[in-house]
């Protein structure tokens, strides 16, 4: 008997408590999007030097001789020196089989170095890639193109994205007329959209042997795209 009153006067407690927990599960979930394009101010241009021959000496002065000159046609760019990076050299030695002697013989000692440029002026870029190959470089990549601002950028996609949420959530709950409180839930994520140029080697090696035009390179726009998904407690 004792048992079964102290049950019956513990029920009106857990039903309130049930009843408060069931009010803070109101909510309503919502996603947001935001979207900043901006034109790119800068890039990254990857180019590599390779010198190929049977003694190592001589392919790694070539490749020595080949940075030399490309350091020197950044310096008359007015590229800044700590814009540049190059990299250690990379020796590979390459054999062939005699099937005759069933022995390999060394045939070359191939030497390699990686450049790096972060170009701050776009204006340049079109001479830059062009000269580099006159001056021996024989490896080119497609310009990475960015913004120098990018965090700032990401963050501007990312806001616009939450007040995408927040707007959202204010419409839903104006329309079933309850009160938009606090922020219960919130996960956030962005992707950066750059633009890929077509570039093709054999185009500037044509135009480098015939003394032709610069290229020249439409950079497009850089995208950041942010989105939200939010829960926003309503009453």
């Amino acid at each position: 008997m004792r048992v079964l009153l102290l049950i019956l006067a513990l029920m009106p407690v857990v039903a309130c408590a049930s009843g408060h927990e069931h009010e803070r599960q109101r909510a309503v979930s919502v996603s947001g999007t935001g979207e900043i394009e901006v034109i790119p101010d800068a890039a990254y241009v990857s180019m590599a030097i390779e010198a190929r021959h049977k003694v190592l000496s001589t392919a790694r002065k070539q490749v020595d001789d080949r940075v030399a000159a490309f350091l020197q046609l950044g310096d008359q760019l007015g590229i800044d020196r700590k814009h540049v990076k190059t990299a250690g050299m990379n020796v590979r030695p390459e054999y062939r089989w005699e099937e005759k002697t069933r022995k390999r013989y060394l045939d070359a000692y191939v030497v390699t170095r990686q450049l790096q440029v972060d170009l701050r002026d776009l204006d340049k870029l079109g001479a830059l890639m062009t000269r580099a190959v006159e001056v021996g470089v024989n490896q080119v990549n497609p310009p990475q193109f960015r913004a120098t601002n990018e965090r700032e950028l990401r963050r501007q996609a990312l806001a616009q994205a939450a007040e995408d949420a927040r707007a959202n959530a204010q419409v839903l709950a104006d329309t079933l007329d309850v009160k938009l409180g606090a922020v219960r839930k919130l996960d956030a994520q962005y992707n950066v959209h750059t633009p890929q140029p077509v570039y093709r080697m054999a185009a500037m090696r044509m135009e480098a042997d015939t003394g032709g035009a610069e290229q020249t390179y439409e950079t497009g726009q850089i995208k950041y795209t942010a989105s939200v998904n939010a829960s926003f407690d309503i009453n």
